[in-house]
């Protein structure tokens, strides 16, 4: 039981600081117009102004519901950095769907870390596996079966 989750953890660990800072770190290169990169200079990763933010996460927000699946990924990453993981979901959802796999990364290890949904992450990890870039498939797919692994198992209790 304990051997089970200590790999997902640690399996979860190692995506979240080698896989996902390289692929889903939300750089000013992103950010399209001049006043979103003045907003994410002064929000900073969360550790900014919280007013830069906020109005960053609304900008994005508007983007997001035209279309712009980069801005929804952009703004679960942003609440995530603000630690509101009751949020980060359903904009990291959306990117996921669109078939962004930096986000569908972002998405798997904040179910892991932070909100408690293992069924989630386990079919995120499995579209990573079947959809993702090979240096992410692998791993995707070792996640994935230590989850169901955990899952099938009445000891396993993550």
């Amino acid at each position: 039981m304990k051997k089970i989750y200590l790999k997902i953890w640690v399996l979860a660990f190692i995506t979240a600081f080698v896989v996902i800072p390289a692929a889903a770190k939300v750089g000013l290169e992103d950010f399209k117009t001049q006043e979103e990169k003045d907003l994410a200079i002064s929000c900073n990763d969360g550790d900014g102004k919280y007013s830069a933010c906020t109005k960053l996460v609304e900008i994005l927000s508007k983007k997001c519901d035209s279309g712009d699946y980069e801005s929804c990924g952009a703004v679960g990453m942003i609440f995530t950095d603000l630690g509101q993981y009751e949020f980060s979901s359903a904009p990291l959802i959306k990117a996921c769907e669109a078939n962004i796999m930096s986000y569908c990364s972002y998405l798997a290890i904040n179910d892991i870390l932070f909100t408690g949904n293992l069924e989630r992450a386990a079919k995120v990890f499995d579209k990573i596996c079947k959809k993702g870039i090979s240096d992410d498939k692998r791993l995707a797919c070792s996640i994935r079966k230590e989850i169901e692994d955990c899952s099938k198992d009445a000891k396993c209790d993550p």
